[in-house]
């Protein structure tokens, strides 16, 4: 990945802040994306104690407008990581217009927004996408917000139509779809971890370093047959 560059958004923390970490370590230039520029200070504080070309590019995935602006000063793009994504848990029914508004806006919307802008900016053939979905994408779920499996579903489905639109042009589009991890989302689930180790095979919750190799192999020339895929990395949770 050397001379490479990739933007990773959602980078501050959890299965972003590795990804961005792997792909940095593996020799790619990275921009990484939160918010904020403080909410990525770990982040790059981490970066400079390993020096690791990991640069920050703070905006709202979101907002269309912060998007075009931030993706349009970077001089060329070979590799996106949608990765942003909020899912605060609330049962079905006391669901409002605004937590389906959140979550879509965020985990949809702003997946959208970052593939369109960036397939600008990425050289083809031999650009690479992989949006990161979830395997309640696939299963739904008593444990995750409705919105939240439901927005990692249209994941799925913008992932194949955006791999058949550009496959011709050698850009490349996959997800990965990570099963129970480690991550602030675990934290907001009403159900304790030892139940949730006691219903995935292999026996353990993953951790962000389990997703980021998988993400990095992905994205790489090593790869380069594969195209409109989601997949699976759950421990066995999942299984086709």
């Amino acid at each position: 990945m050397k001379g490479k560059v990739a933007l990773v958004t959602g980078a501050a923390k959890g299965i972003g802040k590795e990804i961005a970490l792997e792909l940095a370590t593996a020799g790619a230039r990275v921009y990484a994306n939160g918010r904020t520029r403080e909410s990525l200070l770990e982040l790059l504080n981490e970066a400079k104690e390993r020096s690791l070309d990991i640069l920050p590019l703070p905006f709202d995935v979101s907002k269309e407008e912060e998007v075009i602006r931030s993706i349009d000063s970077l001089e060329t793009v070979d590799y996106l990581v949608n990765n942003a994504a909020v899912c605060p848990y609330v049962q079905y029914k006391d669901l409002k217009e605004a937590h389906w508004d959140l979550m879509f806006g965020i985990n949809v919307k702003g997946t959208y927004f970052c593939t369109r802008h960036a397939l600008e900016k990425m050289n083809a053939p031999g650009g690479s996408i992989v949006n990161i979905s979830s395997g309640a994408g696939k299963t739904g779920g008593a444990f995750v917000s409705m919105p939240y499996g439901t927005s990692k579903a249209a994941i799925n489905n913008m992932t194949i139509t955006f791999a058949k639109l550009f496959a011709s042009k050698g850009i490349r589009v996959n997800a990965v779809s990570p099963g129970f991890v480690e991550t602030r989302i675990l934290d907001e689930m009403p159900i304790s971890r030892d139940l949730i180790r006691s219903d995935i095979p292999l026996g353990k919750i993953g951790l962000p370093q389990d997703i980021a190799p998988i993400v990095r192999f992905v994205l790489s020339d090593e790869a380069s047959f594969m195209t409109g895929q989601v997949i699976e990395v759950n421990g066995g949770d999942v299984m086709y």
